[in-house]
């Protein structure tokens, strides 16, 4: 169930997590433009790192808009297939008053990860529907998502 208390804050950080495959710039740049709209404009974004997909387009979009964006890649040599839910934890932990900004596809094994543990933190967490629009939840299960 949605909490209407945490539409009260504003957010100046956000941790974005998202699909390695996301490829199409123009939908990504118009959710999270729809997303400063909904929620306020952050000046800092954490994303995964990841050369392709949300990571390298989120933090284009916030180079393109002059926010601040740092990367927190997974070590995936050191952790292997753990290296993922590691990296989503110490995102999670290094910024506890960041708002989770979710753009998960079907198949977003790590960004269902991440919404799971911003659920049991009791973290707040806006997703990006598939029609664009955005949810505004505590936590969301993996059901709830498309």
């Amino acid at each position: 169930m949605d909490d209407p208390g945490l539409l009260d804050s504003n957010y100046d950080t956000w941790v974005i997590s998202g699909s390695r495959r996301w490829d199409d710039a123009t939908s990504l740049y118009a959710r999270l433009d729809n997303a400063v709209v909904q929620f306020g404009a952050p000046t800092l974004i954490i994303q995964g790192g990841c050369p392709t997909g949300v990571d390298h387009l989120s933090a284009m979009w916030a180079a393109d808009r002059r926010i601040e964006h740092r990367a927190m890649p997974a070590e995936w040599d050191a952790y292997k297939l753990a290296a993922g839910p590691i990296r989503n934890r110490a995102m999670l932990g290094t910024y506890p008053d960041a708002l989770v900004v979710a753009l998960p596809t079907e198949t977003s094994v790590g960004t269902v990860d991440m919404i799971g543990e911003a659920k049991r933190r009791g973290r707040a967490v806006a997703v990006a529907a598939t029609d664009g629009s955005w949810g505004f939840r505590p936590g969301v299960t993996q059901q709830a998502l498309w």
